[in-house]
Parts: C-alpha cells; sequence; structure tokens
C-alpha cells in the first residue's frame, strides 16, 4: 500500500490501475485467444529449422524446433499437470489454505491478458499454478510420481531450448 502511494506521488498515478488494463483480460477468452494466435504461426512456418552458429570458434549448422512448437509443449505440460491436480483434488491431504490458492491462482491464469498470452513469455506469468498443482498432486495419498517426473523433465526440457534461443540469439528463419 505505502508502496503504491509513493508511485502514484511520483507518476500521478496508482500503478495498480497500470496491471489491471495491462495484465488481466477476459476470462478464458484470452487464453484462446492466445492458443489460436500460436497455432496460425504453427500452421505458416515450419516446425524445425536450421542455424549455422559458430561453437568453439567452428561454423556449425544446428536443427531446433520453432518457438510455437516449444510453446505448445509447454502449455501441454502445464496443462497435464494442471489436470492431475484438478482430478486429485478432493483427495489431497494439502491444506485448505493451498487448495484455495490453487483455485484463485487458476482463475487468475484464464483471466491474464492476450498480451501474455500472445507472445512467447516462456509461461514465467503462470509459474505458481504449475507449482500449486504439483504441490496438489503430491499431497494425495495413491500418487504416481512418474508422471510429475516425465512432465517435469520435458518441461525442464523445452524451458533451456527457449533459453538457448535468447542467449545464443537464434532465430527463426
Amino acid at each position: 500500500v505505502v508502496w503504491q502511494i509513493v508511485v502514484a506521488m511520483a507518476l500521478g498515478r496508482l500503478p495498480l490501475s497500470g496491471d489491471v488494463s495491462s495484465n488481466l483480460g477476459t476470462f478464458l477468452l484470452s487464453p484462446i485467444k492466445g492458443v489460436i494466435v500460436h497455432f496460425d504461426s504453427l500452421v505458416g512456418s515450419p516446425i524445425v529449422f536450421g542455424v549455422t552458429t559458430k561453437i568453439l570458434g567452428l561454423p556449425t549448422h544446428i536443427f531446433g524446433l520453432t518457438i510455437n512448437v516449444l510453446w505448445f509443449v509447454q502449455l501441454i505440460v502445464i496443462a497435464v499437470v494442471t489436470v492431475l491436480a484438478g482430478l486429485n483434488f478432493k483427495v489431497s491431504k494439502i491444506p485448505i489454505y493451498e487448495k484455495i490458492s490453487w483455485v484463485i491462482t487458476l482463475v487468475l491464469t484464464l483471466s491474464i491478458s492476450g498480451a501474455t498470452w500472445d507472445n512467447s513469455a516462456y509461461f514465467r506469468s503462470i509459474d505458481m499454478l504449475w507449482l500449486l498443482s504439483i504441490l496438489i498432486y503430491a499431497g494425495t495419498p495413491h500418487k504416481n510420481y512418474i508422471w510429475i517426473f516425465i512432465m517435469g523433465s520435458i518441461s525442464f526440457a523445452f524451458s533451456v531450448l527457449l533459453l538457448s534461443f535468447n542467449i545464443l540469439g537464434w532465430t527463426n528463419p
């Protein structure tokens, strides 16, 4: 609250008002629109691309997946883990406040603006949904950790690929 007042005095407006207009969108409509935007881009571009770069001073041709493919893989992983949490919501032994946090986070995730869903932001704005979903699933009595391990491994691998695009300056053709 104090920080809101300090920034309002400096800028002449509350920072919270910018968050509402910039970060919140229409419930369920914004994620659907983002999926459609990425699907259109996926259909119109190649799935695999090649880049020539230097590794240890030697020219090397590297093949990779386009950003849209990586985006969809991460979306699928997050969706699977969230569905697993939802299916095990009632039987999970985690505290009620964590369950309430998961529901609030799910609603907020499905309300994030189109600006977040339309770009390849690596889903950093919905990482709490991922973490709370894992907590709910881990709190179930008869859990199967193999799904969480598989989903976590896939998500990690594709996150590393997305980061490599930025760090090494790789771009789609």
